[in-house]
């Protein structure tokens, strides 16, 4: 399995829609294979999601991201886990092991917990759903 993460230096990159780097890994079993650093740019989503696919990448892990690279990533079939913080090799190890990401690694302030999951994990809500306040003012609409 491949997974990328948006990265800066060490860390998650807080903020997809300025990232400028991506880092891909091969997953077999609960081994890292290999690890590549690439330089992206964000600002054109559907480029980076052609070159995702085109690299067998099925996993986006990321910071904060506007609504319309997420759809974007999303209708290219790749399983997106947005507001996602801290140290990128922690978030590996999780993910690797078989430990959820959620809510160790959630975003400080948000309180999403499980509710705005991309469905394709774990069972949660319909993707496109990417903040808290948005779902709060829908669900009361």
């Amino acid at each position: 399995m491949k997974t990328a993460l948006t990265v800066w230096g060490k860390w998650i990159s807080p903020v997809f829609d300025s990232a400028q780097t991506l880092l891909i890994v091969e997953i077999e079993g609960k081994t890292i294979v290999n690890k590549q650093l690439v330089p992206i740019d964000s600002e054109n989503p559907a480029a980076l999601a052609k070159m995702l696919k085109k690299q067998n990448v099925s996993l986006l892990i990321c910071g904060a991201i506007s609504e319309y690279p997420a759809r974007v990533l999303e209708n290219e079939a790749l399983e997106l886990i947005p507001f996602i913080s801290g140290d990128a090799d922690k978030v590996l190890d999780a993910l690797v092991h078989g430990h959820s990401i959620e809510p160790v690694f959630l975003m400080p302030g948000c309180r999403r917990g499980n509710l705005m999951r991309n469905k394709t994990r774990n069972g949660g809500n319909p993707p496109g759903r990417r903040c808290c306040r948005k779902h709060f003012q829908e669900k009361d609409s």
